[in-house]
Order: C-alpha cells, then sequence, then structure tokens
C-alpha cells in the first residue's frame, strides 16, 4: 500500500513511503526499512519466553508468530503476536504486543 512519496524517516531517501507509525512522531518507512524493522521485531519477539497464563509452565509452544503495522488503530502501531499452546495442560492463548514508542 503505497501512501506517497516523500522522504523515509529511517533510511533518509527519497522514495515511495509504505506505512507511517503516528508514536512520539511520525516514522514515515520505505519498504526495504519497513522490513528490516518488522523482522527485527520479529526476532526480539521470538527471544520473550513465555509461561502458560493457566498452569504457569514454562513447556509452552508459539505458533505462527508474525509482525505488522496496524493501519486501522489511532494511533497506529507496530505489532508482534502469536497463538501460545501449553504442552501440559493443553491451554491456548494469544498474546499480541504494540509498540507505542517512547513515553515524552
Amino acid at each position: 500500500m503505497d501512501f506517497e512519496k516523500d522522504t523515509c524517516s529511517i533510511c533518509g531517501k527519497y522514495t515511495d513511503i509504505t506505512a507511517k507509525v503516528l508514536n512520539e512522531r511520525e516514522t514515515l518507512y520505505c519498504m526495504e526499512c519497513q522490513d528490516k524493522e518488522l523482522k527485527r521485531m520479529l526476532d526480539n519477539f521470538n527471544q520473550i519466553k513465555f509461561y502458560c497464563i493457566k498452569c504457569g509452565s514454562s513447556n509452552v509452544t508459539k505458533s505462527d508468530p508474525k509482525t505488522g503495522i496496524s493501519l486501522t488503530d489511532i494511533p497506529n502501531a507496530i505489532y508482534a503476536n502469536a497463538l501460545i499452546t501449553c504442552k501440559d495442560c493443553d491451554h491456548r492463548f494469544f498474546v499480541n504486543m504494540e509498540d507505542h514508542g517512547k513515553i515524552n
């Protein structure tokens, strides 16, 4: 989804902007920088150790973890989410984390 021709806030190149994120300031992403940011966030998200919210076990698996930019919320946010399944009690829960930037 192209918004307009503008300057990417990350690389500084004048290019087609594919995403705008409103956190402490407006951040514009070109496709390359957006892909890099989402991959970095997915790598960080996959390092988080989750515990079952039902039984407290750490014997859980993440199914289909993914990241994206929410274009429906105001302000827009970068998010990461996954379905977590406990291998001990078979409980499933969904985790959704949003990055809303720094506190001013």
